[in-house]
């Protein structure tokens, strides 16, 4: 029973029995093993359904300079049109098909 004051009012007890609450913490693991489960599942599901595409242009002047040559030593990993006029164009045609399939592509024409 809690203490009493002299108004009669009940003096809370702010301690936290922490033997108390891993009691209950234990009573509920079968709960607790139930909802992993299936947060698991169900982000494994989200992971293997998940895809993402990049397209990197890199804009360079030179062939063998800077990031490009750099990709290129990896296996030309980008898409890089290097018979651009000094490497002018910001934006090679042989992207033009990706930016028109793309998301941003369809809000932009819609709005």
């Amino acid at each position: 029973m809690p203490e009493q004051t002299e108004n009669n009012k009940p003096v809370q007890n702010d301690e936290i029995d922490l033997i108390e609450v891993f009691k209950k913490i234990w009573a509920g693991r079968k709960t607790i093993y139930k909802s992993v489960a299936i947060c698991f599942v169900l982000g494994l599901i989200v992971a293997l359904e998940y895809k993402s595409e990049v397209s990197l242009l890199v804009e360079s002047e030179s062939k063998s300079g800077g990031m490009s040559g750099l990709l290129q030593q990896f296996g030309g990993l980008a898409v890089i049109n290097f018979g651009a006029a000094g490497g002018a164009d910001a934006l090679s045609p042989q992207l033009y098909p990706d930016v028109i399939k793309s998301t941003p592509f369809f809000l932009e024409i819609m709005n």
